[in-house]
């Protein structure tokens, strides 16, 4: 968050509209979710951050320029590194810095983004493929068929991908609106309007340049999407409030104030549910208890061998 209000000051925010992004960010259920637990979202977004947080800083002229365009390389690499997802946002950086004609800039942001991503592609290309039955069942589930056109074509891709666009919209607003997602709906149909605004300010393409090609990236998976998006409602968010002025400052400001209120309030029931059940809450499905998957799996525990096969 830190980084966040960093970024906000640098593309021409206020101490208190930066304030207010950082207060949506804080108060989303899924940051909160990938945050406390052994997941790279938030890892990865924190490198991204620092790293817009130095083409901020080239943006604004001065001395140094070259070098801060290396440091945005050699952070967005490393983001890549805990997260290939952040593959897109590199991509998203060097067509802006193609875009508004910085060829020595982009060049000092490729070079190191190429040195940290290229070995790692090479090492995995390389590895040897292990045959085990359980990763190679994991692996074709979560890497080779986790695209939406492989899905049988009776489902339809197209469809799939149609799901997660409306989930991309609404899905940081149904984490925190559980009750009445209309009220979700305005909220982000409100932050999105205004944030393609922001297209008219450098500043602004470059989040948009970032924010767009992860959304379009997480359309054809098959997982839903809100979780990927961790790294980006943030840079929406700074976007709406970069473009915001006069009323619509004041309507974005409630809707901050009511996405915060109710993102405290659901948080709140995680803080009731981790307690209850003896460890962070987990998305499982809808009235199944963590505690009690547990009793369930100490029960079989102690009526089977280590070894044994449970089902087949």
């Amino acid at each position: 968050v830190i980084g966040l209000r960093r970024l906000g000051l640098l593309i021409g925010l206020g101490s208190e509209a930066a304030g207010w992004v950082v207060a949506c960010t804080l108060a989303s259920d899924w940051v909160a979710y990938c945050a406390t637990m052994v997941l790279s979202d938030v890892p990865a977004a924190a490198l991204l951050t620092w790293g817009l947080v130095c083409v901020a800083r080239m943006l604004a002229g001065g001395q140094g320029r070259i070098a801060w365009a290396a440091g945005a390389g050699l952070l967005v690499g490393l983001a890549f590194l805990t997260r290939t997802q952040a593959a897109v946002a590199a991509g998203g950086i060097g067509l802006w810095l193609l875009a508004r004609r910085r060829f020595l800039h982009l060049l000092a942001f490729a070079v190191p983004v190429a040195a940290l991503a290229l070995p790692w592609a090479w090492w995995v290309a390389a590895a040897p493929h292990v045959p085990d039955a359980v990763l190679a069942y994991y692996t074709a589930q979560n890497y080779k068929e986790w695209w939406v056109w492989n899905l049988p074509e009776s489902k339809g891709w197209l469809a799939a991908a149609g799901t997660n666009f409306a989930m991309l919209l609404v899905g940081a607003a149904l984490s925190v609106f559980p009750v009445e997602p209309i009220f979700g709906v305005f909220v982000v149909a409100t932050v999105f309007l205004l944030a393609f605004r922001a297209l008219r300010i450098p500043a602004g393409q470059l989040l948009l340049f970032v924010s767009l090609g992860t959304m379009g990236l997480t359309l054809f998976w098959q997982w839903p999407p809100p979780r990927f998006m961790v790294p980006v409602y943030p840079l929406i968010w700074l976007a709406a409030a970069l473009a915001a002025g006069g009323r619509d400052r004041r309507i974005l400001a409630g809707a901050a104030l009511l996405f915060c209120l109710l993102g405290a309030a659901m948080q709140s029931n995680q803080i009731r549910r981790a307690l209850a059940d003896g460890c962070p809450p987990v998305q499982v499905a809808r009235g199944n208890s963590w505690a009690k998957l547990r009793q369930m799996a100490t029960w079989l525990s102690e009526r089977s061998e280590p070894d044994e096969t449970i089902g087949a």
